[in-house]
């Protein structure tokens, strides 16, 4: 839904605020006999040890962060350990009912914003459509403006009519090479294989098309999934035979692939896109954000 980007603007823009955030989050399919991590932003530590989306946290550099299933014991752990801090950012705490928060701001993905209105397993929802009245606010990702958005906000009303929505955009930051370890803003090739691991992976193809790519061959894989050589030779095979220069792919997705991978998909290199999130109305974001900061500080 745009959750992780979301946890690292707040926490850039908190720290620019004269805030001191730490980030808690599970760190699912992470292998790791630890229960619980606590690391310094910006460490340097194995992403199967962390998870995908931690890692991408870590690499940051912004906040420390607490990875663990019991976000309460983890924070009580971190609050030793970096007692500056003064707020705690949980990535996908809305029901992770052990923590009092003092806000809860509900993510949106605007090409799927209600899970098919049904809870798990028939939609993808943890809860009734009904548990949005306990949001203090909305932020909606993946919509434009106009009709789609609109309807989305009223269909939000039906259920939490006061509480501010905000729309985001998730901006491309640069490329990056697998094989020069280089940075660039804009990719050298125009016919690209793309695979990815995502919940929605249609926003990732919508990017790509955005940015004046021609996909001629994608591949599709489960959330968080966790590549093998035999698998990236596969999609390697069938970038070749499809005429693609190059094949790309997310961050999270580059976290989840194999040491030495130059060797499944060769002759072939890899890329994999950054992305940074801009809300549209950053000023009423962050001054909604304002008093609830100064009033409930960490101790």
């Amino acid at each position: 839904s745009g959750k992780t980007p979301l946890t690292n603007y707040l926490a850039a823009r908190l720290s620019t605020h004269g805030c001191s955030p730490a980030i808690l989050t599970r760190g699912y399919r992470r292998r790791s006999a630890a229960q619980t991590l606590v690391l310094a932003a910006g460490a340097k530590v194995p992403s199967a040890f962390t998870g995908d989306e931690a890692q991408i946290f870590l690499r940051t550099g912004i906040a420390p962060i607490g990875i663990g299933a019991n976000r309460y014991d983890t924070a009580k752990i971190l609050l030793t350990q970096f007692p500056a801090t003064d707020v705690l950012l949980l990535d996908d705490g809305f029901q992770h009912t052990r923590m009092n928060r003092d806000l809860d701001v509900v993510v949106l993905d605007g090409l799927d914003p209600f899970g098919q209105e049904e809870v798990v397993p028939l939609g993808r929802l943890r809860e009734p459509l009904e548990a949005l009245s306990r949001a203090d606010a909305f932020v909606v990702t993946r919509a434009e403006a106009g009709l789609r958005y609109e309807a989305i906000c009223a269909r939000v009303r039906e259920y939490n009519p006061s509480a501010p929505i905000f729309r985001t955009r998730l901006m491309a930051r640069h490329w990056c090479d697998y094989g020069t370890g280089e940075c660039n803003q804009v990719l050298p090739f125009r016919r690209v294989a793309a695979f990815c691991g995502l919940g929605n992976p249609q926003n990732f193809w919508n990017t790509l098309e955005s940015l004046g790519l021609d996909i001629v061959f994608r591949w599709t894989f489960e959330d968080h999934h966790q590549y093998k050589h035999l698998e990236l030779q596969r999609i390697a095979h069938q970038a070749r035979v499809h005429g693609a220069e190059i094949l790309v792919t997310t961050e999270k997705d580059r976290l989840n692939c194999p040491g030495h991978l130059d060797r499944a998909i060769a002759p072939l290199d890899l890329a994999w896109l950054e992305i940074d999130l801009e809300i549209e109305d950053e000023a009423g974001f962050l001054a909604f954000l304002d008093p609830v900061l100064r009033r409930n500080r960490v101790s």
